[in-house]
């Protein structure tokens, strides 16, 4: 049976400030801890390689918890795990303007995207306000993106204006918000 080795006390501090760190960083910048799963993985780097990428995933899959996961990375690209360190979203080159569209339910508070996004943005680098819901719907960051969440209970066209570069359903989305986001990204994006 080996023993653990003895520590002087400037290496017991030493070590306490590593695993302080640690616990800082796993509470603090999540998505340096995302592990997508194989389909998340193949989802991922659907990205790379074009601009209109769809999964058929259904309930259960883990879509939201991906796409929160997509934009942190896009958006705190020093920040994404190796699964998420595609160039896509490493060396961005698009409109700094995110939009995620879903069923109402999902943007509310207790919504699994809600959940998501306040698990795996990190802590102090976003601010969140309401904008026009009574949850969190629309996001600054320190890294100059702009975010906001839009409900499928809303009229097409109040989504559109501004160039967005990256989007994303939720949901299996309305025909006319799909025409809409597509518009969007006449300066370059993803949907």
């Amino acid at each position: 049976r080996e023993s653990l080795p003895q520590l002087s006390e400037s290496q017991r501090l030493k070590a306490a400030e590593t695993l302080a760190r640690l616990r800082w960083t796993q509470e603090n910048e999540a998505i340096r801890f995302f592990q997508p799963t194989g389909g998340q993985v193949e989802f991922i780097k659907l990205i790379d390689g074009g601009f209109i990428c769809i999964s058929g995933a259904g309930n259960g899959w883990g879509k939201s918890e991906v796409l929160a996961a997509i934009f942190a990375a896009a958006m705190w690209p020093m920040l994404a795990p190796p699964e998420l360190a595609i160039a896509a979203l490493q060396n961005w080159v698009h409109p700094k303007r995110g939009r995620i569209y879903s069923m109402p339910a999902e943007l509310e508070e207790i919504g699994s995207l809600q959940t998501a996004i306040a698990r795996l943005f990190p802590k102090g680098r976003c601010e969140a306000k309401r904008g026009r819901y009574s949850y969190p719907s629309v996001f600054q960051t320190d890294t100059g993106w702009n975010m906001d969440l839009f409900s499928y209970e809303r009229d097409h066209n109040e989504a559109a204006g501004p160039n967005i570069g990256l989007q994303a359903f939720n949901e299996p989305p309305p025909e006319p918000l799909v025409k809409e986001a597509v518009a969007r990204t006449r300066a370059g994006g993803y949907i």
